[in-house]
């Protein structure tokens, strides 16, 4: 198996240790996917960020995506909002394995990618009907992280870790923090959002 350097750098830069004994058994646990979901041998994507991700097909001729990435806490989230997605408004899960870190994809072929409309109105409003319609209420048993407390870790982070008067007006947070505070206060309930959505691409 052939990984581009650019895949295997990123891996080594986010992951650090973890990335770098992860890939020397990546070629296995393709493999091992294979076996379990008797998938024929992929196409490799030429497009990876931080997951291994292969075009390919089940035995009964369905075209699928596989997409393995280093076992860690947002993969399991994928996982598990995928699910709770059940295929609308996107790619639908059609298993998982949080023990080989693998996801099994529905393959979606999209149209028009939102950035090559050229007209800003229509790629917003379109954005918008998407997410709007991925906010749906979250099970009352779940392990989603909750986008509140990731808020405040980040308020938090950035008042004792940067340097304000150089980086943010002090007022500036302030503001954000209080504005941040009334939205919650006005919230009608959960929703699961979207942590990773590319809305010029939706």
């Amino acid at each position: 198996m052939h990984l581009p350097s650019s895949f295997i750098e990123r891996i080594h830069r986010v992951f650090g240790d973890d990335g770098r004994a992860w890939l020397p058994h990546l070629p296995d646990i393709v493999r091992q996917c294979r076996d379990k979901w008797d998938l024929s041998d992929g196409v490799m994507s030429s497009n990876m960020s931080l997951n291994y991700i292969e075009f390919t097909m089940t035995a009964d001729g369905t075209t699928v995506a596989l997409k393995i990435g280093v076992p860690h806490s947002e993969l399991f989230t994928e996982m598990e909002t995928l699910r709770l997605y059940g295929g609308s408004r996107s790619a639908r899960l059609m298993d998982a394995d949080r023990a080989l870190g693998a996801i099994l994809l529905q393959h979606l072929k999209p149209g028009t990618i939102l950035r090559q409309l050229k007209d800003n109105r229509q790629e917003t409003e379109i954005a918008a009907s998407i997410i709007s319609e991925l906010a749906v209420p979250v099970p009352s048993t779940h392990q989603l992280p909750s986008f509140s407390r990731w808020v405040e870790r980040a308020f938090r982070l950035t008042r004792t870790t940067w340097d304000l008067e150089e980086r943010m007006p002090r007022d500036l947070l302030d503001r954000a923090e209080q504005a941040f505070t009334e939205i919650l206060q006005s919230s009608n309930g959960d929703v699961i959002l979207h942590g990773d959505l590319h809305h010029d691409r939706s």
